[in-house]
Formats: C-alpha cells, structure tokens, sequence
C-alpha cells in the first residue's frame, strides 16, 4: 500500500463511511446503512465522520451474535469487550472532538499503566498528535515500555496517607487484545518509595515533570521525602504544586501552608511552580 496508513474496523462501519465517501450516500452529511447477516447491524454517518457511540455499538441496531467473555458477562459479535475500548476506536473519538488542527492527547484518569499495550498501539494511531502520559508512578515496568511512545510524562506524586489502592496488572480481558504485562503494585510505604525512584530515574533527562497535590492536614515537611527523591535524582524536573480541590472531604490548603510547602522545595534548588487542579475547577472529575 505504499507506506498508506491502515485501519480495521468493523464492516457495516466501513460499509457505512464508504457510501458516504464515494457511494450511494456522497451527497449527504448524515446517513444510515443497514446490514443484514448473520445478525442485523449498520454503520452511521453524522457530519461526514463515522459515529460508533461509547461502546462502539451505535449502528447495531437488529440482532446481535452474544458469545460468552473469558471474565464473564458477554460481548457482541464484533468482539469489543464491554468495559474496554480499542487505541482505534480512542483515535476516532479524539478526531471527532478536535476543533482543528490536531491538539495534544493526554492519557490519564485512574492508572494508564494498568494498559502499558493501550498506550504504545495509541501512537502510530494518533500520529502526528503528541501524547502526553499521567501516572502515579507504581508501575515502573510498564512505565519503560511505554517510554518510547509518548512525548511527555507527568508523575504524581503522592504521600502515602494519601494513595489510593493500587490496581495489579494482568491479562486483557478482550480475546484479540494483546496480553498486558504482570508486574506488581506497591503495597507498603518502602515499595512506594523504590517504584517511584525507579520511575524519576526513567524519566530524567527526558520531557517531563512532577506533580505533588497539596491538602490541608499534614506537616509541611511532610513533602520533604518526595522533594528529596526528585532533588537526588532528576533535579531538572520542574515540580508542579496543585493545591487540593475541597471536594468528597478534601480541604484545600491554606495559602500559608501551600507557600511552606513550596518553600521546602526551593530550599532544594527545584523549579517548583503553582498549579490549581483546573479539571475541578471545570467540574470535570
């Protein structure tokens, strides 16, 4: 295909997109197909642009062949496990949001560790957008696989009062999905500390930066250990502080404690800057 980028898609899609492109359907913005097979299916097109929905399963609108999932429950006949999407399926929703010219994607929400094979297949999917990777910084392992295929990488830092339970990872669920890598979570303060010195010396010299969310009800020395392990080991990392929203519980700091805070970590020569967590602000969660 001389060097052509190729996608795989679901044939009623494809079926769909191609009346739209140079078919029955190139005069129209918006159109339905319907398919009949095995099953009754479809593709629709709005604005021009593929429209599979959430779940992928936005043109299936007849019956569908259920098979049974390795983990339980079911998947429909085009073999999208329920709970997962595909890096294809993330590209498209991503072009169909962009207001224009491609902007940067950033990967983050829960643990994108937890899908090291999600976050590399994104690459040649979303090319020539940058990437931008947020992790916690559990996963080392799985942080050096996917090094090569991002562009920038923020590790949020986080004391151990303030971890939430981390997520072991394991075999995809989805039978055509590549298998993930087993590596395992930190459980205790010590392990935190290992994995996420492991992580500052994978990401030094490289583009990225640390995040430290500061909340009301600790010392501030009780940061010193973080501004420590990132002073020793990638002292060029600039250090964002996000003062805590006040949400479920969360007290936001005190602006006398955010300025102790970041005075602990000037006295270590870091390049610490203030950041409010802008995605509370927006009311996004």
């Amino acid at each position: 295909l001389d060097g052509r980028r190729v996608v795989v898609e679901n044939d009623a899609n494809v079926a769909a997109y191609g009346e739209n492109w140079l078919g029955a359907g190139i005069d129209e913005e918006d159109l339905v197909l319907l398919t009949l097979g095995t099953g009754v299916g479809g593709g629709i097109v709005l604005f021009h642009e593929l429209f599979v929905g959430p779940g992928g399963n936005a043109g299936e609108i007849g019956h569908v062949v259920i098979h049974p999932r390795p983990l339980g429950g079911v998947y429909d006949g085009v073999h999208r496990e329920d709970r997962l999407t595909s890096p294809f399926q993330a590209a498209l929703w991503v072009a169909g949001v962009e207001p224009g010219e491609p902007r940067t994607v950033s990967v983050t929400g829960g643990e994108p560790l937890v899908w090291p094979e999600f976050v590399r297949a994104l690459r040649p999917m979303l090319a020539p957008r940058r990437i931008h990777l947020e992790t916690a910084g559990a996963h080392p392992e799985a942080l050096a696989r996917v090094l090569d295929h991002v562009d920038h990488v923020s590790l949020d830092l986080k004391l151990p009062a303030d971890m939430d339970a981390t997520v072991e990872l394991g075999p995809f669920a989805a039978e055509d999905a590549p298998a993930a890598t087993t590596e395992p979570a930190p459980t205790t303060d010590e392990e935190w500390t290992l994995a996420r010195r492991r992580c500052l010396d994978l990401v030094r010299d490289r583009d990225a930066c640390c995040k430290v969310v500061v909340a009301a009800g600790h010392l501030a020395r009780a940061y010193d250990a973080l501004f420590e392990d990132v002073a020793r080991r990638a002292p060029e990392l600039p250090v964002f502080l996000a003062p805590a929203t006040p949400v479920r519980g969360v007290e936001a700091p005190p602006f006398e404690h955010l300025v102790e805070v970041a005075e602990h970590a000037r006295d270590l020569a870091l390049d610490v800057r203030v950041l409010p967590q802008v995605h509370r602000a927006m009311g996004i969660a």
